[in-house]
């Protein structure tokens, strides 16, 4: 019994997902239990630091760094790297996997090294010039401060990155989809372990180690795959410039992208410095079901895409792009009116902490409704640019990112500072300018791949809005009458009564609606619990 558990347990974690659906679940689950610590990590600053400028200074000053990691890494590497290690590893050439892989991998940390040298140097005037001079000297003191430990947390995620992008070429998605988790594991121990003595740069550290727990739990796997690290700079390797061939639309479309987000942070300190605490929560809470259900799919196929854009069979790649479009809408869309509908219950329960005011929490849960409104678009942005990743496309979305960007940058400089509309209005901008995004990428999908058919693309996704909106008015009918007559939400245990009773009504609802409409995607829960359930019935067998 104990080897056959040892057995299953080295199984899940060595052992490859071969579809798409059940590495989709993988990632799933493993994006809500990081989503989950996030919020415990957040609620963990906000208990803290509560809606103090030092937050404020901790979010801006973790932005540089992270928009360095993003355009080396996220998004831009990895979107361009595992399409073609999946072409090598098909035809067999493992070796060409692991020069490639090592090759880029001591490119992107030259790249590294050289642009943190310049932001250590320069980090007092580069610090200023984000927060658009609203910082006092010991504000800017305490940012750069703050920003070169940040540095050195990404440099340790590059690392662990590249090995998460080989793993997934190897369809091993269980260990990578955990990275995420023991990262905010590392950043909750830091918090609550080291503040009492560091204060603002007990989270910080908490990164450092976080990135160390990324990178450690990856290695077995790598290793047992074959790879082995090396010193090797081959930047004549054909899949070397393949990839650097790729990834230079994708890099500049990523740095539209990571531009956007300085841009916002910069503004959002402009309103105050703790409205960067309002935009960076509601960001977060919204990127919760964004994660789980958006980007969690996109990614998952983008193996199978790659394949099918290898074969040239553009119908079999057309089906499958609708079929996870379809998938991601029957979460996303009944997602997006929840966060809407109760986004200031939402915002207590992960946030309202003694030292978080209510009107941080108010400005927080305004900010969260205008992302809500666009989960879907951002879910099509992620699912179609990994479309024409697979397809060895990536001008394409840089094109589409510029024109997003461009948007999103006017209407925030024109909302904050002559509307004087809050920080929210930057959630305003970003929603209007993800709508332009999704809406140009399809087309420009649609136009390469022969048209995808209107009836499969449009009925099932008319049904799921329309179920999720009836749902809307199921969740703000008894959310109105139980606040004002039932519960006194000025108590959490009431408040969580609350939300848990009308989430349950509006759910409810959802899948009522959806079985009316014939909603297909529905057997998609059917599916899962039969899995979930035949799992359960082997554990009790083999016991």
């Amino acid at each position: 019994m104990v080897r056959r558990i040892f057995n299953q347990g080295k199984n899940t974690l060595f052992g490859s997902q071969e579809s798409a659906l059940s590495a989709a679940v993988i990632l799933a689950i493993s994006f809500f239990a990081s989503a989950l610590l996030g919020l415990v990590r957040d609620r963990s600053l906000a208990g803290i630091f509560g809606d103090s400028t030092e937050l404020g200074v901790y979010f801006a000053a973790n932005r540089l760094p992270n928009v360095i990691f993003n355009l080396l890494v996220i998004g831009s590497l990895s979107s361009a790297l595992i399409p073609i290690l999946s072409r090598y590893l098909k035809k067999g050439e493992e070796k060409s996997v692991w020069e490639v892989s090592n090759s880029l991998l001591n490119l992107n940390l030259v790249f590294f090294a050289i642009l943190s040298v310049i932001i250590i140097v320069f980090a007092s005037p580069i610090s200023n010039l984000i927060t658009l001079g609203k910082l006092d000297q010991e504000g800017l003191s305490l940012m750069t401060k703050i920003t070169k430990i940040c540095l050195l947390s990404q440099l340790i995620l590059i690392v662990s990155s590249f090995l998460s992008s080989i793993l997934q070429t190897f369809k091993r998605f269980f260990v990578p989809a955990l990275t995420p988790v023991v990262y905010n594991l590392g950043i909750i121990g830091g918090i609550y372990l080291l503040s009492g003595k560091y204060g603002i740069f007990a989270p910080a550290w908490g990164m450092v180690a976080g990135a160390l727990l990324h990178l450690l739990i990856q290695v077995p796997v790598a290793f047992a795959l074959g790879y082995k690290p090396s010193l090797a700079l081959d930047i004549k390797h054909q899949g070397v410039r393949e990839v650097l061939k790729l990834l230079i639309p994708r890099t500049a479309g990523m740095a539209v992208n990571q531009l956007n987000l300085l841009v916002d942070t910069s503004l959002a300190v402009f309103v105050s410095a703790p409205s960067v605490i309002f935009f960076n929560f509601a960001q977060n809470l919204q990127n919760l079901p964004l994660n789980l259900f958006g980007v969690s799919f996109a990614q998952a196929i983008l193996p199978t895409l790659s394949h099918q854009g290898d074969d040239e069979d553009l119908n079999k790649f057309k089906k499958t792009v609708l079929n996870c479009l379809h998938q991601t809408f029957f979460f996303i869309v009944p997602a997006s009116v929840v966060l809407i509908v109760l986004r200031v219950p939402a915002v207590r329960l992960a946030y309202g902490a003694a030292k978080f005011s209510w009107p941080a929490t108010l400005q927080t849960a305004y900010t969260l409704s205008f992302f809500a409104v666009s989960l879907f678009s951002q879910s099509l942005v992620y699912l179609f640019s990994r479309a024409f990743f697979a397809l060895c496309d990536t001008k394409t979305p840089l094109k589409a990112g510029l024109a997003s960007f461009l948007l999103n940058i006017l209407l925030s400089i024109f909302f904050v500072t002559q509307l004087k509309f809050g920080v929210w209005g930057l959630g305003l901008s970003f929603t209007l300018s993800s709508f332009l995004n999704a809406g140009v990428l399809f087309f420009a999908l649609d136009k390469k791949t022969g048209r995808f058919d209107r009836i499969l693309l449009l009925s099932p996704a008319l049904k799921i809005f329309f179920s999720a909106l009836l749902m809307g008015i199921s969740l703000y009918v008894p959310l109105k009458l139980l606040d004002k007559v039932v519960f006194d939400t000025t108590r959490t245990i009431n408040l969580l009564m609350l939300t848990a009773i009308v989430s349950f009504f509006g759910l409810t609802a959802y899948l009522v609606f959806s079985y009316i409409f014939k909603v297909e995607q529905l057997g998609l829960i059917k599916k899962g619990w039969l899995k979930i359930k035949l799992v359960l019935d082997k554990k009790e067998t083999s016991f």
